[in-house]
């Protein structure tokens, strides 16, 4: 009994000091990572108070140097994390792109391993947007059409500048695609699945389509990068409700992103079609296509009302498309003659409780006297102004009615 006792002594004192020379041989390396790191911060810090001349930026090659060091030998610990981000920023200054991603890489592994995934995703994220986010398109309105364009900000696509821009974009597919594979189950996804969309479309597009600033509806070859990231988040995220989860949220934002293009939502919707058919995310992302473009709505409002007849959005699904069939020139060429009518009447009869209601009356009731029908008008007026006295469309009626009192009919004008 006493020797096991002194054995056990023994033993627990060959730890001790086992562990006391590994921790003392340890604690150089540290220390000298951290020294290391040191001199390349306080040199960062010389050279930013400093004019950007090739000799400054030739020394931030000396900065990446010492924070290689410091990260270097033991690479999952903070000093390292800030090695790698000095790395980064360095790399940026001086355009030195394959470094940089490298170096992004590198820092979410360290951030993952002392952090955890959700701020590894995050910093990945927030590299990909800014880099991606510098080949931005900027947003055009008609005056006198109202009708919205986005086009790219220079319109000569082959210059130095843009053809940077189409580097730091596919740079920032490699960070995207990163996220999704490494970090499928983090809550950065739904951002990332919005960023990356905007950012495949951008960096594939041709520039043959740029000199006729048709750039907001891309073809969908352009977008093949981005159904492939949606492909593989699905395949590693294997649980269902999570990608069913997080492909409805990427689908509302982008819904609220006026800088993507509708394309993004459109191979969403069919990725989530293939893999969720009939579900209500497949609902969600149908509906979505109707707001995300003002080119097809009319048949994509069909389409919806076709698949989704009873679904609660089928009343605004339904307003839009007797909307566009009242004010589009270009679907009241595409429609049938009294198609207009029959979407507002289906609108009254389906949804009589809707608050469209009045204003499709009031609607009926212009068209009647566009077509010279002036008692249909006076009646279709006047429902509005009983029906619905509180109604914001009762003001209008009343002064159509009055203007409908005041024209002759189509029977009148005929004699």
């Amino acid at each position: 009994m006493v020797q096991r006792i002194q054995g056990r002594l023994y033993l627990g004192v060959f730890l001790s000091l086992a562990l006391a020379g590994a921790m003392g041989t340890l604690r150089p390396a540290i220390q000298a990572e951290e020294e290391a790191y040191e001199q390349a911060q306080a040199l960062f810090e010389q050279l930013q108070r400093q004019p950007q001349t090739p000799t400054t930026l030739a020394q931030y090659r000396r900065v990446i140097e010492l924070a290689t060091a410091a990260a270097k030998q033991h690479p999952n610990t903070e000093t390292a994390i800030k090695a790698q981000d000095l790395i980064v920023t360095c790399c940026d200054l001086l355009r030195l792109y394959p470094e940089r991603t490298k170096a992004a890489l590198a820092l979410a592994e360290a951030l993952a391993a002392v952090r955890g995934p959700e701020p590894a995703a995050a910093r990945l994220l927030e590299l990909a947007k800014t880099w991606s986010e510098a080949n931005d398109v900027e947003t055009r309105r008609d005056p006198n059409s109202q009708v919205v364009t986005r086009v790219y900000r220079s319109t000569n696509f082959l210059s130095r500048g843009n053809l940077q821009k189409l580097q730091e974009c596919r740079e920032a597919k490699v960070l995207f695609r990163e996220i999704v594979e490494k970090y499928a189950a983090t809550q950065v996804i739904p951002e990332a699945l919005v960023a990356a969309g905007r950012c495949d479309y951008q960096c594939g597009f041709d520039p043959r389509y740029v000199a006729r600033e048709t750039l907001w509806d891309a073809p969908e070859a352009l977008l093949g990068g981005y159904r492939a990231l949606l492909e593989a988040y699905l395949t590693h995220q294997p649980d269902p409700a999570i990608a069913s989860q997080a492909l409805g949220k990427a689908l509302e934002l982008q819904l609220r992103d006026i800088r993507q293009p509708p394309g993004v939502v459109e191979v969403m919707y069919r990725v989530i079609a293939d893999r969720f058919p009939g579900s209500p995310l497949c609902e969600e992302a149908e509906y979505a296509q109707i707001w995300a473009s003002p080119f097809g709505q009319l048949q994509r409002c069909r389409t919806f009302l076709d698949h989704w007849p009873t679904s609660k959005k089928a009343e605004e699904a339904r307003f839009r498309l007797a909307m566009y069939l009242v004010f589009s020139p270009a679907a009241r060429r595409e429609a049938s003659p009294g198609d207009a009518e029959q979407s507002l009447t289906e609108l009254i009869d389906k949804h009589p409780q809707s608050k469209h209601v009045p204003w499709a009356l009031f609607q009926l009731g212009r068209l009647a006297l566009e077509k010279g029908e002036r008692e249909e008008a006076v009646k279709r007026f006047q429902e509005v102004i009983d029906r619905y006295p509180n109604s914001d469309a009762v003001g209008i009626a009343k002064e159509y009615q009055q203007r409908a009192l005041q024209e002759p009919g189509k029977e009148a004008r005929g004699q």
